[in-house]
């Protein structure tokens, strides 16, 4: 079988692009990226090529490899900087980020980390933000009367009982967010 590039029309056999180590290569290491990642390497690997010419195999099979640790560790640093929680969303956001800005020759990942801490900085940012509100809504809770007698037990007056529930069910409709 002859397959055509569709970006250069490179003619070759699926068999050469097989029988290749360093395509295999790649090609095992893209296998075990998430799927939310899967289709965005190729692109993002296509930053990496020098004005016409192509992506060499073992270039890309390498910088796949290396992408593919930054995103298992789950979180993203940057010099001088402290090190950030980065979850596959982000990574993915952050190469779609770099894809569409097609910055010039790079040469190793540092523009996608950049890109990738400054997107979980943001994530952090709004995190500290919902939990401050938290706090300020604990705070500016009802306060709570003395509670009824019932039967021998403190029970707390229906209405003090209701703005419990109500505070409850915002912290939990708030926290996932």
């Amino acid at each position: 079988m002859r397959l055509v590039c569709p970006c250069c029309g490179a003619i070759a056999s699926l068999e050469a692009w097989q029988n290749d180590p360093a395509w295999r290569d790649f090609a095992v290491t893209q296998a075990k990226f998430p799927p939310l990642l899967q289709n965005r390497i190729a692109p993002y690997l296509g930053l990496f090529r020098r004005g016409k010419r192509g992506l060499l195999p073992t270039r890309a099979a390498s910088l796949a490899r290396d992408l593919l640790v930054l995103v298992e560790s789950g979180s993203v640093q940057v010099r001088g900087e402290e090190s950030r929680p980065a979850s596959i969303a982000i990574w993915a956001a952050a190469m779609d980020e770099t894809v569409d800005a097609r910055p010039d020759r790079l040469k190793n990942h540092n523009y996608l980390r950049k890109v990738a801490w400054s997107l979980a900085e943001a994530g952090a940012a709004q995190a500290e933000k919902t939990a401050e509100s938290l706090k300020a809504n604990a705070r500016e809770a009802p306060a709570i009367g003395k509670p009824a007698k019932c039967q021998g037990k403190d029970v707390a007056p229906l209405e003090e009982r209701q703005a419990v529930t109500d505070m409850l069910k915002a912290f939990t409709k708030n926290f996932g967010k």
